[in-house]
């Protein structure tokens, strides 16, 4: 009961300080009125002035037709850019239709010592498999 008291009075303090706190904040940010200022004066003076009208003449429109050019490029082949089908993969199972990759696809070939490398000495190549 000892302990739920002071957690009481603890947040009470806390609260009070903080209200505290806000308040004097408050005032020292307070802004002053701001002081009275004079009206400026503006005039706009709007003046007309008489123009004689007068029209151009209508001409036909001038000028060469353009040429149609013919197209310079070659055409592409069809099938020329190739398709691509994705299959439908089974969300269950995240499986495909698509075949497993062999195994023996890549044969792997042991690679030169990095110390000799790094010498200037490029061993030979590796023997294949």
């Amino acid at each position: 009961m000892r302990r739920a008291a002071l957690w009481v009075g603890g947040l009470g303090a806390s609260a009070l300080a903080h209200a505290g706190l806000f308040a004097a904040l408050a005032v020292a940010i307070r802004p002053e009125p701001p002081e009275p200022q004079a009206m400026p004066e503006a005039r706009i003076t709007v003046a007309a002035q008489t123009v004689d009208r007068a029209e151009a003449p209508q001409v036909p429109p001038g000028g060469d037709a353009a040429a149609a050019a013919a197209p310079d490029a070659t055409g592409l082949a069809p099938g020329t850019v190739p398709a691509v089908r994705s299959d439908a993969v089974d969300t269950r199972t995240g499986a495909t239709a698509l075949p497993a990759a062999p195994t023996d696809a890549v044969a792997l070939q042991p690679v030169a010592a990095a110390g000799a490398v790094q010498a200037g000495r490029v061993p030979a190549a590796a023997p294949a498999q």
